[in-house]
């Protein structure tokens, strides 16, 4: 599942891939940093996995001309409160401006 949120401060649109399985990950990451649209910034949010959600995000998106960056969080919310999952990917995905190295 993924959060769109428009950040009216910047007018920047902010992509929200919350992440737990690997499974459909690296596609749907493909799939966005596709877009002709660049304005973007896509944001990569490890709900606790044991899975390799980063490695998996660094490798989708290597040598991709799109904004990215990645996070992992340490408490796993999207099995239990799904509201503030949502509430702590939405006050973390504030418009950087930096790509992802």
């Amino acid at each position: 599942m993924a959060v769109v949120k428009i950040c009216e401060m910047n007018r920047e649109l902010a992509i929200v891939i919350p992440a737990y399985k690997s499974r459909f990950l690296a596609r749907t990451l493909a799939s966005v940093a596709g877009q002709p649209m660049k304005d973007a910034w896509l944001y990569v949010f490890d709900d606790d996995s044991p899975e390799p959600i980063e490695a998996v995000a660094r490798t989708a998106l290597l040598d991709r001309e799109f904004p990215w960056s990645y996070e992992r969080f340490e408490q796993n919310l999207g099995g239990v409160a799904l509201t503030k999952h949502y509430d702590r990917e939405a006050s973390q995905s504030i418009p950087r401006q930096t790509k992802h190295q």
